[in-house]
């Protein structure tokens, strides 16, 4: 950290291989990597993001190892065999509101946590001398581009009410080559706690 900025950065190894004695040892490194930067000024805030995780990092030849709760991924919110970037600015207008806009550009590949887990590394033909090797992301790679407007009406930190635009334009939608579609979503999102307080004589 330094006056108002952060800089971050995660790095996650799941399994590496260290060995290179044996068709197992050919399995490809499951990492992941995550970096970003902010900055907070007075009525203003901006971040961005770079995340990169390869195929089957999360993934176990067990599916039951895949998720901890609710299934959801146990770590980035949207699985592995993916390279993204994400940009968030935030403008104050005054105490209550505030305005944000978002560009969100992500690459996925086929080998999503909807994807059975697979050990190409063994089929027929694969030895030590010719190794293994896979693209990243792999397979036929979904692309995404999104934009997001949010405004927000803040009244503390537990009660807000908020209303948000969002356009996706993706290719090779569900990793299907030549496969696009267009999403226009429209988002409200509220918060508000209710307190209640008597006192019994």
């Amino acid at each position: 950290k330094w006056d108002q900025n952060r800089f971050y950065i995660e790095v996650l190894i799941d399994d590496v291989q260290l060995d290179n004695k044996e068709i197992g040892d050919l399995e490809p490194n499951e990492l992941g990597f995550l970096t970003g930067y902010e900055r907070a000024g007075k009525k203003y805030y901006f971040n961005s993001e770079f995340v990169a995780i390869t195929n089957r990092t999360y993934k176990a030849s067990e599916s039951t190892e895949w998720f901890t709760h609710r299934s959801l991924p146990i770590g980035y919110h949207l699985g592995s065999d993916l390279m993204g970037v994400n940009i968030l600015t935030r403008y104050y207008l005054n105490n209550n509101w505030s305005i944000d806009g978002e560009i969100d550009v992500l690459q996925q590949g086929e080998g999503n946590l909807a994807k059975p887990w697979d050990t190409p590394w063994e089929a027929d033909g694969i030895t030590m001398d010719t190794g293994y090797s896979e693209p990243f992301p792999t397979g036929i790679v979904e692309e995404t581009l999104g934009l997001q407007v949010t405004t927000r009406r803040q009244w503390s930190y537990e009660r807000w009410l908020s209303i948000s635009l969002l356009y996706q334009d993706i290719e090779n939608f569900g990793n299907i080559e030549g496969k696009s579609k267009q999403n226009f979503e429209v988002a409200l999102t509220a918060s508000w706690s209710l307190e209640f307080e008597t006192i019994f004589e």
